[in-house]
This record gives structure tokens, sequence and C-alpha cells, in this order.
């Protein structure tokens, strides 16, 4: 079952992160561990793991976007699978 990958609170005063570059493309495959997006917050640039195997089905945060913690980065799951009824409560 597809999951949302979502921004991480990765310290105690980090409120939001800017996307600096997606290291996977959509379709590719992804371990939990490895990392996914380098991301920028305003003590430190850093790799971010989605701790969610499967493929990387969709980007929700485009490189130079600003996502507050909590918001959606991304949906991964098994390849072919049907993300509509995700991408519709993101929108909603």
């Amino acid at each position: 079952m597809a999951e949302i990958f979502h921004l991480p609170k990765m310290g105690q005063t980090m409120t939001e992160a800017t996307i600096l570059k997606w290291l996977k493309n959509e379709g590719d495959h992804v371990e939990g561990w490895e990392g996914i997006v380098e991301m920028m917050t305003d003590k430190i640039d850093m790799e971010v793991e989605p701790q969610i195997t499967g493929t990387l089905l969709k980007i929700l945060a485009a490189e130079g976007a600003v996502v507050p913690v909590g918001g959606p980065v991304a949906i991964i799951g098994a390849p072919d699978e049907d993300i509509s009824g995700l991408l519709a409560a993101i929108e909603g």
C-alpha cells in the first residue's frame, strides 16, 4: 500500500526545509535507509531517508520548494500502484 513520505522534524526548532536536490527519480526503487532527497534547513543541509521501502511513485515537492514540517514530500509504494486517492487527499 502506498504511503505519503512527510517531511520529518529533524531538530527542535525546525519548522520547514527547502528541497535542494532529488537523489532518486520517479519510478526508482528506494530502501527506507537510503537518502532520496537533499534538504536545507535554517541550520544544516542533509540527505533525508524516508523510512519507507518501495518505488518512488510521485514527487510532491519540486527542487526549490519550501516544505513545512509534516508536509507531503513524495509518495512511495508498489510499482504501478493507483495513488489517485492519496493525491486527492493531499489536494483536498
